[in-house]
């Protein structure tokens, strides 16, 4: 991309990343400390519309800059800036959210399942990242960047219609939200019982006389 930008120089290429790469980490630390305050929801949807707004005014700039063959400083400029504004709102809520979420709102029985699926597309989007994104900016150039504007058009239709939020709630009223109030009645049900608390050794003790 930085090459694309007209930034060919390996030092100032590297000067780039590492300053965004230590950015990234300050953001993503400043928006780890907001999530009780702003709320999941809101969160994803701000990084969403966010990152589509940055990304098209991206693929716009670099659009101009190669079918014009446009080597001035300005666009390169420009395009760079748009770089550190999308990842800005993609920090405030990707980097620090889809794990805090994705064990909100998963039972306890399907958590290892779902952090296994999470890591193994994470896997997945690395992989492309590194062998396919190269190969598709190489002959494509700007048009490829319409890829994740799409994609990130999907993304927010997915966080606005299927995420809701789960800011200040306890497990048993988040499951609430998925799967009716009779289960948050049950959980009630269940506390005003009073029932004893059974230690470990008791419970391995049933089982092996169940068996």
């Amino acid at each position: 991309m930085l090459i694309d930008t007209g930034v060919t120089n390996p030092e100032t290429q590297n000067l780039i990343n590492g300053l965004m790469t230590v950015y990234n980490f300050l953001v993503g630390v400043t928006a780890a400390t907001t999530v009780e305050r702003f709320g999941r929801r809101k969160l994803f949807l701000t990084s969403t519309t966010g990152m589509l707004v940055a990304f098209t005014i991206w693929t716009i700039l670099s659009a101009i800059r190669q079918q014009r063959d446009d080597g001035s400083s300005g666009l390169a400029i420009g395009i760079i800036a748009m770089i550190f504004v999308f990842n800005t709102f993609y920090n405030i809520a990707m980097a620090p959210l889809p794990i805090s979420y994705l064990l909100e709102v998963l039972p306890f029985s399907f958590r290892t399942k779902g952090l296994t699926l999470f890591n193994l597309a994470q896997y997945c989007c690395g992989l492309m990242n590194g062998f396919v994104n190269p190969v598709g900016l190489q002959n494509l150039r700007w048009r490829y960047y319409i890829v994740f504007i799409a994609s990130l058009c999907v993304w927010f239709a997915v966080f606005y219609f299927f995420f809701p939020e789960t800011r200040g709630l306890t497990l048993e009223e988040v499951a609430q939200l998925f799967d009716g109030r009779e289960v948050l009645e049950r959980t009630y049900e269940i506390k005003d019982r009073d029932l004893p608390e059974v230690s470990h050794e008791e419970k391995v003790v049933v089982e092996n006389k169940e068996k």
